[in-house]
């Protein structure tokens, strides 16, 4: 034998053996070694291939090999998990669960979970299961509103044995008789599952009632599933099957909203309620990877929930098949509709219902439209410059322009929950009168004398910019949030301002609307809001859920204007009660506000002085040209200038080590007199 052929597979066939062949070894041999020498021939052997040759091949074999044939059988089981993959994605319509964040998280637990030890998986668990929690739950109170048994499944495990009023007056009416709905109720009162729910539900019905499509996949997962591990699944029907051009269907559900945080919250809500169903859901918002949220739309998902702005950019540059063809939209849902469809904001919006109105008639479609604000009148509003007087009649014109402008035809479902009080029930509402140059100080004294998770309002960017270097300088370790952060920047700022529970987030109105933060314990509105919608919906941040919160407004001398006419819609001739605030304490406050923001002035002039000379450094980097140093600005005197900054950060640090408030304070009362009451004074 050659040593090429010594490296080839062979294997004996059944009821063969070696045979001795005669040799001669001849004379010179000595005795001893003539039973040592001696050759052997085995016949019917067959070669296979050479050594590390595909395993397939071994189903060839006359007498297979152990090893080569588990190769052989885990290979062609790939192949067959492969297509099941494949079929499984066809039943579903959607793949894109694989693409949501909690199915991925699911995914890759998966293989961690597998390789537990097996000692601790006999480990008996103490305390009852998330589905002994779940068969616990009365859920009786949702019988009647004809919630699908896989919705109230998911509903026990978060919690919720009873609906909340809003639900209960709109599930009806949008499962039942499948109307048009009009929604309007306090903040944090429930209304994302009062369109979540029937959306759910009438898609899992559609599916229930078009099963072709389920016939077809089931035929297919039958011949899968009849072949034998001997057999092995042929390559083409494999490839014809992962590259199959099925008809994808258009979307059927879309949910849109003004910011892309509730846009992100919407789709965790909904994601929620579909645990035990095969719905997936999937976000289109700006910020983000659009090739990213391209790859889940061509999974054909269930609902997308989406702002206007990127998914007009998606539509109309023809990225997306699955977009492309509005038509077969069977459910609308506008959430915060008067905001989005303001004159004038939106302007994506507005495209999009022209599209909308384009296709309207080739299918029948559901429409919801939600709002705190939605029935809520606006006398004197900057947004409504009537010389007429503010009538009853306005609330209904505002629902009538609002179902013209969403195509909204047919008599609609309304339901108005704020008609007796527009803000929360255990929400305290306070004011401060202040001058512009003293909101800090009061706005330091109410944080240290009232710790809690506070969002803190204001109307401009800059002005947030300003409060975090004060506060920054004052060790509050504040956190910001406003439209011109980076998407990844804004969720991870949200994320550490719910870890906290002392935590201070300044924002503009983009963290005003919708966002559902828990345990949001005071509302700051360090500039008075231009609309009371706004106002509305700032304090709704806090009090949420029945839970209780306080607002409060700091209010300048040229803002009274603007107070004057939250006071008035509010129906609160009187005004707000005032902020009690304990003059013993303020000369201490004010000593370390002062001396913050000349840090934050300091800090800020030279930062300016930067960042203008790494702008030119590199402009001239790019354009290849010799920057002389006399073109970039200098400090007169910027030794002397480090060291005051030095100092005066050595002076508050060892302020800040002083207690303001000695133990005992409380500040549970935020009036004089005790709990809040209604002072006598005007406004």
């Amino acid at each position: 034998m050659t040593i090429e052929s010594s490296i080839k597979t062979c294997v004996a066939n059944k009821g063969k053996s070696w045979k001795t062949l005669p040799v001669s070894i001849g004379k010179a041999a000595p005795k001893n070694f003539e039973s040592l020498i001696s050759f052997e021939e085995l016949d019917g052997y067959s070669l296979v291939s050479d050594i590390g040759a595909d395993a397939n091949d071994a189903k060839d074999l006359d007498v297979k090999s152990p090893s080569l044939k588990n190769k052989a059988k885990k290979n062609r089981k790939k192949k067959r998990d492969l297509l099941k993959k494949k079929l499984q994605l066809l039943n579903t319509e959607n793949s894109g669960a694989s693409a949501d964040d909690d199915q991925k998280k699911k995914f890759k637990r998966k293989s961690s979970e597998n390789r537990i030890d097996e000692t601790v998986k006999k480990v008996k668990v103490e305390g009852p299961t998330v589905d002994d929690k779940a068969k616990d739950v009365d859920m009786t109170a949702w019988k009647h509103l004809f919630v699908p048994d896989p919705v109230l499944k998911a509903l026990a495990e978060l919690g919720f044995n009873k609906p909340m009023p809003i639900q209960e007056q709109v599930l009806p009416g949008a499962i039942r008789d499948h109307r048009d709905v009009l929604g309007a109720a306090q903040t944090g009162s429930g209304k994302t599952l009062a369109f979540g729910i029937p959306l759910v539900n009438h898609l899992l019905e559609n599916k229930r009632r078009n099963p072709q499509q389920q016939d077809e996949i089931s035929e297919k997962e039958k011949q899968v599933e009849g072949v034998d591990d001997e057999e092995e699944i042929s390559e083409d029907f494999v490839d014809e099957e992962l590259q199959r051009d099925t008809e994808k269907p258009g979307v059927k559900a879309l949910v849109l909203t003004p910011t892309r945080e509730l846009a992100m919250q919407v789709k965790n809500h909904i994601v929620n309620i579909c645990k035990y169903t095969d719905l997936h859901v999937a976000v289109l918002v700006g910020g983000m990877a659009i090739q990213k949220q391209l790859r889940v739309l061509s999974k054909c998902p269930d609902i997308v929930v989406a702002t206007p702005g990127r998914l007009w950019e998606i539509i109309d540059s023809n990225r997306s098949e699955f977009l492309g063809n509005l038509n077969r939209l069977r459910y609308l849902v506008i959430d915060e509709a008067d905001r989005m469809l303001e004159h004038g904001h939106f302007e994506d919006l507005n495209k999009l219902l022209e599209v909308l109105f384009t296709d309207h008639n080739k299918q029948k479609r559901q429409t919801f439209i939600f709002s705190a604000t939605l029935t809520t009148s606006v006398p004197g509003s900057a947004r409504v410059r009537n010389k007429n007087k503010y009538h009853g009649g306005e609330t209904s014109a505002k629902l009538q322009k609002v179902m013209k402008r969403v195509g909204i035809s047919k008599k609609p479902l309304i339901v108005d929950l704020t008609t007796n009080k527009v803000m929360a029930e255990n929400l305290s509402e306070a004011k401060i009168i202040c001058d512009n140059s003293e909101k800090d100080k009061y706005l330091y004294y109410f944080l240290k004398s009232n710790p809690g998770r506070t969002l803190v309002f204001t109307n401009s960017i800059d002005c947030i910019f300003h409060l975090a270097g004060v506060l920054d300088a004052l060790q509050c370790q504040p956190l910001h949030l406003h439209a011109k952060m980076q998407q990844r920047q804004r969720l991870k700022h949200l994320d550490r301002f719910q870890q906290r529970d002392n935590a201070v987030l300044i924002a503009s109105d983009v963290a005003a609307r919708g966002l559902d933060i828990p345990d949001v314990k005071y509302v700051i509105h360090y500039q008075v809001p231009r609309t009371i919608e706004t106002y509305i919906h700032r304090s709704g941040r806090s009090a949420r859920s029945g839970k209780v919160g306080m607002s409060l407004l700091l209010v300048s001398p040229d803002e009274l204007q603007l107070y004057k006419r939250v006071c008035h819609t509010l129906k609160k001739p009187t005004g707000l009660p005032s902020f009690h605030i304990n003059d013993n304490y303020m000369m201490a406050i004010a000593k370390r506000v002062r001396i913050a923001k000349e840090i934050d002035q300091f800090a800020h002039k030279r930062k300016k002085i930067r960042v203008n000379n790494d702008w030119f450094r590199k402009a001239a980097e790019e354009a290849d040209m010799v920057l002389d140093d006399d073109n970039l600005m200098k400090s007169d005197n910027d030794k002397e200038e480090k060291h005051i900054l030095n100092t005066k950060r050595q002076q508050l640090n060892s302020l800040l080590k002083k207690p303001i408030f000695p133990k005992g304070f409380s500040s549970k009362y935020i009036t004089m007199n005790g709990p809040l009451q209604m002072p006598t004074t005007s406004i």
